[in-house]
């Protein structure tokens, strides 16, 4: 093939450079690299010398000036030249190629078959004499990171705080303004004067006044009533003095008068219902506060009227005052009376949102523990859209708080909402809910189309949603026609039955007849790939779907003769007598130790190499990224876009957050964590230090704490459903509880051993020499507390030492991976328990050789990765190995 232009022209976006050494020279090649090397660079050399330089990320260069070839990535190549997609496909290169021209002639080389080149290989430090150094000081202890709250604790919000200069002079303005009139009468009309409508006005206004006053009045003077009978009869002398009564009459006159602040501040708050016995002893001398303020905490019963006689006259009183506050404009004090004297508070909430005091409500609804719902609405509608946001991450009610707006005719601030809560799932990697998330939205339906354009390239189950959206998002052929390449590759693609039947699911549901003229094709060989997964057994197709399908694809004669639906799916580890065997033999293995990995739903893999970085595989194993941190733990999210590397440093870990689609770091420095959760639940990271339960937003640019919960005592194991397992300071005892009811503790038999969660139950590993043994060798014991069950199954044979453990929940059933050291490496054995009752092993893995081992147990994928190099991933129901790789550097 003879290309029409044999290089890039103008500008390009470069992601790779090709250097000729045949014709720049060694020396003058190795110096250009040296000088684009950062870290994430990588070099290879090909089979006639030329070095290609990957670079980290791609960059804008005018071709005619760049420092070597420059290659552009197109369709998963590298093209040093311009090639229409025609031309590209006449070539039929294999995956991930180098493509360029060359005498003339174009040059397709795969990148697999390229030599890797480290450049530091290059520099000659032969010459350099080392000098041996001495710190003139000790070097400083390692100083942890701070662990930063997200929100501060919300403060007491004064209301009324009077000025102490201002005091006196209120207070003579008040007594001149309650003094009688002054003997010099003003001049006043006539009502007689007046006109019959103006006089009927005014005399109703003067009806509603009395009217009021009268009310008031019968009020107080019920009260005072009440009040004469409680300090005059026997048995309750002890419990209010003639001083009270004296007080309480006091505060009456007050309130009569309309003299609002006083009043106020020798108000008596009430009580809940259930906070205090219906008696009242405990009321102590009554004194006015000094201040008006809403306070976190409201005042308690011991300043409280909980008994009928008091209690129901208070509340109308202050009923009253809430009526006539609102009549004169003061509604700070009126919220006052609402949540500190009636203790409404969420009606109180409600009046200072209908009267524009937005923040205020805010403050008091979240000083109070309203529902998070309301908290984060009334945040949102204040303008404080960053604290609501955290919040609703923090207590994840994002739901609840935009159905609250669209109830109450908020609809614009709701779609808001509803957005800044797909950009949050955008941004943690999870493009399939950012696009359901924002699908009611119209107008932002170009966002959500970019997001399933970037979901859609990741892959997974996720990614073929999104790929199905898109395709039928296309206008037009040229629209769909990237789209519907990618949806045949998917169609065609070994080990993908599970995301080709999400694709086709969403094709044919939202397919309406007859379709698209542009979709049949794609729609016929969708419904082929469907019945080939469904014969391998891969996955069900029923029979009245395929009919449904062939017809919408427009197959009436397979319609008609659609072949035996007959599923053959594999023998479920559950159901299996005898043990499925995986043997790996010790020769086996790769170039360096694997200390954790961890499956993506993508396909790819994460590998955790310690001091030597952490590795990004492709589902054949090839690397794509090297990511120059240490590492010995991962904790990955279910989507598979972010990760957090820790690498073990004496007391404390040194913390990575990954981006696994920018390949962005984020340095957290050194923190002191005792535990933490091994997966990430939506950008959020559950960690336990000092006594404290946090749960770390992997999205702040530092460790940022959204919740803190107490605990007191060391906390041993975070696990799912929110359960904690921690160590009784007192008792040395462990015991299991859920953070959000720390209170409700059970204590738990563990001993000693690796352990594990299951919902609410506890698995454990431990070698027993009294109780169980066999020809007075150890053996290994399983044991597992579900509920109030308690349940041991023997495991292995003598001699043997358990080294790991992995549970996970599959359905009615939990799955444990138990990791067993023997003479000639490590045995992994997969157990099923229903109900607490174990049944025998159906899995044996045995990894010869191997001394350690890392076990990971998810619903879609059990990953084992051991010493030797070797990472094996199994799928939890079949026992299937889906992938088996040797990572080699």
């Amino acid at each position: 093939m003879t290309p029409k232009q044999l290089v890039h022209r103008g500008t390009v976006t470069a992601a790779a450079l090709l250097f000729e050494t045949a014709v720049l020279g060694e020396d003058e090649a190795q110096r250009r690299i040296l000088a684009l090397w950062e870290p994430g660079v990588r070099v290879s050399q090909t089979e006639d010398g030329a070095l290609l330089v990957i670079l980290a990320r791609p960059k804008a260069l005018i071709a005619e000036t760049a420092p070597g070839l420059p290659l552009v990535r197109e369709r998963g190549h590298l093209l040093g030249l311009p090639l229409t997609k025609a031309a590209c496909e006449a070539l039929a290169p294999p995956p991930e190629s180098l493509i360029f021209a060359e005498r003339g002639r174009v040059v397709v080389v795969a990148l697999a078959e390229l030599t890797p080149v480290e450049p530091a290989d290059w520099l000659a430090l032969e010459t350099l004499a080392v000098i041996p150094t001495q710190p003139l000081v000790p070097p400083p202890p390692v100083v942890t990171t701070a662990i930063l709250e997200a929100l501060p604790p919300l403060k007491a919000t004064p209301l009324v705080t009077p000025n102490p200069a201002l005091t006196a002079q209120k207070s003579s303005l008040l007594d001149a303004l309650n003094q009688p009139p002054s003997q010099t009468p003003r001049p006043r009309r006539l009502l007689e004067d007046l006109s019959p409508l103006e006089q009927a006005r005014w005399r109703l206004t003067w009806w509603f006044r009395d009217l009021r006053k009268s009310v008031s009045n019968a009020t107080t003077d019920r009260l005072r009533e009440t009040i004469r009978e409680q300090v005059f009869s026997p048995g309750q002398l002890e419990a209010i003095s003639r001083q009270n009564a004296e007080y309480l009459s006091q505060m009456l006159a007050l309130f009569e008068q309309g003299k609002w602040h006083e009043a106020l501040q020798h108000a008596i708050p009430l009580g809940k219902p259930g906070e205090n016995d219906d008696t009242p002893t405990g009321i102590g001398v009554l004194r006015p506060r000094s201040e008006l303020a809403i306070r976190p905490t409201p005042t308690r019963a011991d300043s409280s009227l909980p008994w009928t006689g008091l209690h129901d006259g208070f509340k109308q009183l202050y009923r009253e005052a809430v009526e006539r506050l609102k009549n004169e404009g003061r509604f700070d004090e009126a919220a006052y009376v609402l949540a500190e004297l009636l203790r409404e508070d969420e009606e109180a909430v409600s009046f200072l949102e209908r009267h524009g005091q937005l923040r205020l409500a805010a403050e008091l609804a979240e000083a109070r523990k309203l529902p998070p719902s309301l908290i984060v609405r009334q945040w949102w509608l204040a303008g404080e859209k960053e604290r609501a946001i955290a919040l609703a991450r923090r207590h994840q009610c994002f739901s609840e708080v935009i159905f609250r707006l669209e109830q109450s005719s908020q609809r614009a601030a709701a779609e808001t909402l509803r957005v800044e809560w797909a950009q949050l799932h955008a941004e943690w990697g999870d493009y399939a809910r950012a696009v359901a998330t924002v699908d009611p939205v119209e107008a932002a339906r170009p966002l959500a189309k970019r997001w399933a354009e970037l979901g859609a390239t990741q892959g997974g189950v996720g990614g073929a949603q999104l790929l199905a959206r898109l395709l039928l998002w296309s206008e037009s052929a040229e629209e769909s026609e990237p789209w519907q390449e990618q949806a045949r590759a998917l169609l065609k693609a070994p080990g993908a039955a599970r995301e080709r039947e999400t694709l086709l699911t969403v094709l044919f549901t939202r397919t309406t007849q007859p379709a698209a003229p542009a979709l049949i094709p794609l729609l016929r060989l969708g419904l082929r790939a469907a019945l080939a997964d469904h014969g391998s057994g891969s996955v069900t197709l029923p029979a009245n779907t395929a009919t449904t399908w062939a017809r919408k694809a427009q197959l009436p004669a397979l319609e008609a003769d659609l072949p035996s639906l007959t599923p053959k799916p594999p023998t479920p580890l559950l159901d299996r007598t005898e043990p499925l065997e995986i043997r790996i033999e010790g020769g086996d293995t790769g170039t360096v130790p694997i200390v954790d990995a961890a499956a993506l739903p993508d396909g790819r893999t994460l590998a955790a190499l310690g001091e030597a970085g952490v590795l990004l595989l492709s589902h054949e194993g090839r690397i794509l990224h090297r990511f120059e941190l240490p590492a010995t733990s991962l904790v990955v999210g279910r989507t598979g876009a972010r990760a957090v590397a820790l690498a073990h440093r004496d007391e404390s870990q040194r913390v990575h957050v990954l981006d696994l689609g920018t390949r962005k770091v984020t340095d957290w420095g050194e923190l002191s964590l005792l535990c933490w959760e091994s997966e990430l639940h939506d950008g959020l990271w559950r960690v336990a230090r000092n006594g404290q339960l946090l749960e770390l937003d992997t999205l702040a640019p530092q460790p940022k704490a959204l919740t803190t919960i107490e605990t007191g005592d060391p906390v041993l194991a975070l696990g799912p459903d929110r359960s904690v397992l921690s160590l009784s300071t007192q008792t040395s005892e462990p015991f299991l509880w859920n953070d959000a009811r720390p209170t409700l503790r059970r204590a738990l038999p563990f001993q000693g051993g690796t352990f594990d969660f299951f919902h609410d139950s506890f698995f454990w590993l431990e070698t027993e020499s009294d109780a169980m043994s066999l020809f007075g060798d150890e053996v290994v014991v399983l044991h597992a507390q579900v509920g109030a069950l308690e349940r041991s199954c023997v495991l292995g044979e003598p001699g043997d030492t358990p080294v790991g453990l992995a549970v996970v929940s599959l359905g009615r059933a939990a799955l444990t991976l138990s990791a067993l050291r023997d003479p000639l490496g490590i045995t992994v054995l997969g157990t099923h328990s229903v109900s607490g009752d174990f049944k025998v092993p159906q899995l044996q893995l045995r990894l010869s050789g191997a001394e350690r081992v890392r076990l990971r147990a998810t619903p879609d994928a059990l990953t084992v990765a051991d010493s030797q190099g070797r990472l094996l991933v199994i799928h939890p129901t079949t026992g299937q190995l889906v992938r088996d790789l040797r990572v080699r550097l």
